[in-house]
C-alpha cells in the first residue's frame, strides 16, 4: 500500500494501515473509540443509526498509532535531564 501520496483511507485501507480487523476498526468506532474518522453523507436509519461513508485521514491513523505508544522500563518515555 502506497501511503506517501494517499491523504485518506477507507475503512478497510485504514485497518489494514493499523493492522487490525475491519471489523475491529467498526466496533471502535461504535463504541467511540480509535482513530479519529470523518464521516458524511447518508440518512438516519430507525434503529441503526445514521448511515454514510467513513474515511480515515492519514495524519489521524498516524496520530493515534503515536498516541498509544507504551513505553518499556527499558525505554522512558521523556530523556533523564542532567
Amino acid at each position: 500500500m502506497k501511503v506517501a501520496n494517499k491523504v485518506n483511507f477507507s475503512d478497510v485501507e485504514a485497518a489494514d494501515y493499523l493492522q487490525v480487523s475491519v471489523h475491529t476498526l467498526r466496533k471502535w468506532r461504535h463504541l467511540g473509540r480509535g482513530p479519529r474518522y470523518v464521516k458524511f453523507g447518508g440518512a438516519i436509519r430507525e434503529g441503526r443509526g445514521q448511515s454514510g461513508r467513513v474515511l480515515y485521514r492519514v495524519a489521524d491513523l498516524v496520530a493515534f498509532l503515536e498516541a498509544n505508544i507504551v513505553c518499556t522500563n527499558d525505554q522512558p518515555s521523556t530523556p533523564d535531564l542532567p
